[in-house]
């Protein structure tokens, strides 16, 4: 198969080569929740999914984010135009414990009170609704063998549905200097527009377990305490498939998070050895190879909770039990790094790890940050309607130069992608729609429903005539963002974002992408996102 280079892209991290030739033609977490959805919906089970019960009152340790959950109610009665509009739905999403500096049982106290505050001053428009625990009662549901009378449609039917609230409210713990803070925000389902923005909320001492320094272990007494906890807490797994490690509130990865990362595995692995009657745990590295799982379903239709083990859990060929996935974040804070670390089993049964690592018993002269510009990464519900986006080497992967880019992704409904890839320099160019594609007539149009490949030299009805590669000009952290329209807004857009160019998008622009798109009237937006490392 014939392919040209095209120099517009010898500066950046990716090149596009054309082909030619006439022969080219919403989801639930399960067990640890990320991103679950409410609306009242009878499951054909003789229940109904109703509104939560008030949490206790919090303690004056947690009142700040009481308060924060009341100033967040003061706004949505304000945007929500109740008097015309009547009952208006609010899910309100726990913290995802994978990606916090603080325990579970801190983060959950901080969730009550925060819950607490806006239930208490909502105003009777708004009905709110606790996700977590309708999140717990579908486990519980699923665990008890309810759903196994279910078709698998009528199961992504529910998970579609519980997607349908008019305002979704979620918040984040992140850390700055060894001080760990909250954010919370609300965003509208219609619009994916952020109506109200709470924090950063300081987290007490006593509520983010006291200074990173306090209690720090030498890396190895560290690593021989995580590989003993996970060997208890998941002697079955057989099969580790390792997702990696993420400084801080990014998904950049650093020699720092290889160096733990393979601290990890390695001594995962002699401990459960020890356990496993003569065989071995078997390591899969999702980052570093393709998997070939999910790309077996593109072009056909695939649910959310499909979609979302790839995501959030794993499949490995010929195997359906004792897999799990590895992943860990960490955050530098005085002379220690908070690690966070999950590992994460087919059915959703995760276990975390938190501890402090003193620096002093690393390698020197491992870069502990990742070099700029590195986004800060994405947390609670991004737009006004599903989009789910991956690789076949997970959400955050690594490549090497001569290596393709592709990127699979599946929206809850039609849409218009308008997609952009960051080198690591800085430089943004447009990748969907592009020149190549000029003479078709919506090339940046995709189904709902469906699992969809970019790009997809047999994409149906047209093909895309061009293959991505990594090359070698720039190293380092680099993204690939797109944004789902409702509409077609290409007419609506700044010449520079209409696909017409491989030129590099003037900072103007490239800078403002999420307030351009954000934006624009009559159509819905939603994002999604992949983080990329180039090494050599």
């Amino acid at each position: 198969m014939f392919k040209e280079k095209f120099s517009d892209f010898l500066s950046f991290g990716v090149e596009m080569l054309l082909h030619g030739g006439d022969d080219l033609t919403e989801s639930l977490r399960r067990s640890v929740s990320l991103r679950a959805f409410w609306v009242p919906f009878f499951l054909g089970l003789g229940l109904l999914l109703t509104f939560t019960a008030r949490p206790a009152q919090s303690d004056n340790n947690e009142a700040l984010f009481a308060q924060a959950g009341a100033r967040i109610a003061a706004t949505l009665g304000d945007a929500s135009k109740c008097k015309s509009e009547g009952l208006l739905r609010v899910g309100v999403w726990p913290f995802d414990p994978r990606d916090i500096p603080v325990s579970g049982a801190s983060a959950s106290r901080i969730y009550g009170a925060f819950l607490s505050g806006l239930l208490d001053d909502a105003p009777a428009c708004l009905g709110v609704i606790d996700v977590s625990g309708v999140g717990i009662t579908l486990e519980l549901l699923n665990k008890a063998g309810a759903f196994r009378s279910a078709s698998t449609d009528t199961k992504a039917e529910i998970e579609e549905n519980l997607r349908s609230v008019d305002f979704y409210v979620a918040g984040t713990i992140r850390e700055q200097g060894g001080t760990p803070f909250a954010e919370f925000k609300a965003i509208a389902r219609d619009s994916g527009q952020i109506v109200a923005n709470v924090g950063p909320v300081d987290i007490p001492s006593d509520l983010a377990g006291g200074s990173c320094s306090d209690g720090a272990l030498s890396v190895d007494v560290a690593m021989n305490r995580f590989a003993g906890n996970m060997r208890d807490a998941a002697h079955k797994m057989t099969h580790l498939v390792v997702d990696g490690g993420y400084y801080a509130d990014t998904n950049g990865k650093t020699p720092f998070s290889f160096y733990l990362e393979d601290l990890m595995v390695s001594h995962l692995t002699q401990k459960f050895n020890e356990t496993l009657s003569g065989r071995t745990l078997s390591v899969q590295k999702l980052h570093m190879m393709d998997s070939g799982n999910l790309i077996n379903s593109r072009g056909m239709d695939i649910n959310p909770l499909q979609m979302e083990d790839d995501l959030v859990l794993t499949r490995v060929a010929g195997q359906t039990e004792g897999v799990f996935r590895l992943k860990f974040r960490y955050w530098i804070c005085e002379d220690a790094v908070r690690t966070v670390a999950t590992l994460t089993g087919n059915d959703g049964e995760a276990h975390a790890w938190i501890e402090n690592i003193r620096l002093d018993t690393t390698p020197d002269g491992l870069a502990l940050t990742p070099p700029k510009p590195t986004e800060v990464r994405d947390w609670g519900p991004d737009g006004a309607f599903t989009f789910q986006m991956t690789s076949q080497r997970g959400q955050s992967p690594t490549y090497r130069p001569g290596e393709k880019f592709e990127t699979l992704f599946r929206l809850s409904r039609d849409a218009w992608l308008f997609c952009f890839y960051t080198d690591s320099e800085g430089e943004t160019i447009q990748l969907l729609p592009n020149p190549f594609q000029i003479t078709q007539s919506a090339p940046n149009f995709y189904q709902g429903g469906k699992l969809h490949l970019f790009p997809d030299k047999d994409r149906l009805p047209q093909p895309d005539p061009f293959d991505l590669t990594i090359n070698g000009n720039t190293y380092g952290i680099e993204s690939f963002r797109c944004y789902a329209t409702s509409r077609d807004i290409r007419a609506d857009l700044p010449a520079a974002l209409r696909g017409t160019s491989l030129d590099p998008i003037e900072p103007k622009y490239a800078a403002r992408l999420k307030e351009i798109f954000q934006s624009l009237e009559g159509a819905s937006i939603s994002t999604a996102s992949m983080t990329v490392t180039v090494i050599e």
